[in-house]
């Protein structure tokens, strides 16, 4: 994995991407490339990992002085060429990742207390690796916190999944065109089956990119898989009627 020293957004954004062992006779060439296009604006050095295999995650710990700190949490993550375009949760945590929850709250958090390394952190993971530590709310404390909230102001003391994830459109849009689109499905309140959606970068939408959805279920047995499979019908509407 090849990744620029600075930026974020990973393979969308150029900066990171994958090679294969068999082809590093392409690094230097892929690399001239990569300076020649964007001088020096991704940094000056690129980072070069091995890839390892797993699932994608993020353990989130909130520390908030010396002495308090709230216990981590882990959410999954969804990838695609090797970036972040979404995530979900509940995550499903093996014995490795069980054990990496458990060393960031009895050995992490009381060398970052020490240090007075306060705040959010948010360690992205894959399968049974640490991959690196975000001293900031990762991308996905902001989804989870917006459910949250949704939740106890529409559906309090209610277990929950949900599913949220990039939907690539083919051309800028508007709230007012998706809520045309799919405004059945965006009310807590009205939806059937104890599944609805939600939409979080509507300000963004006539500038084009992608729609930011999360799909939401609190009924059932199956409550994350539910919610995956509205995402799924809701991403192919969207395509499909954009599309037109």
């Amino acid at each position: 994995v090849v990744k620029a020293q600075n930026g974020t957004g990973g393979y969308e954004l150029k900066s990171n991407y994958v090679i294969e062992k068999s082809e590093l006779n392409r690094l230097n060439f892929a690399l001239k490339n990569c300076f020649e296009y964007f001088g020096e604006f991704l940094g000056s050095e690129w980072v070069i990992e091995e890839k390892v295999e797993g699932e994608d995650g993020s353990i989130h710990v909130y520390i908030k002085d010396k002495y308090q700190h709230e216990d981590a949490f882990v959410l999954g993550s969804i990838s695609k060429n090797n970036s972040y375009v979404g995530g979900y949760a509940p995550f499903e945590a093996n014995g490795d990742q069980k054990r990496m929850i458990d060393l960031i709250n009895t050995k992490m958090v009381p060398v970052m207390q020490e240090l007075g390394v306060y705040g959010h952190h948010c360690f992205d993971f894959k399968g049974s690796y640490f991959l690196e530590d975000n001293i900031r709310p990762g991308a996905l404390d902001f989804v989870d916190g917006l459910v949250n909230r949704i939740m106890e102001r529409n559906h309090p003391q209610k277990d929950f999944a949900y599913w949220h994830c990039h939907i690539e459109i083919p051309r800028p849009t508007s709230f007012e065109e998706i809520f045309s689109l799919i405004g059945d499905s965006l009310d807590p309140n009205q939806v059937s089956g104890g599944c609805f959606a939600v939409v979080s970068n509507q300000e963004v939408l006539p500038f084009g990119r992608a729609l930011d959805l999360t799909t939401i279920s609190y009924q059932g047995n199956n409550k994350l898989e539910d919610a995956k499979n509205l995402f799924k019908k809701l991403e192919l509407q969207v395509q499909k009627l954009l599309a037109v």
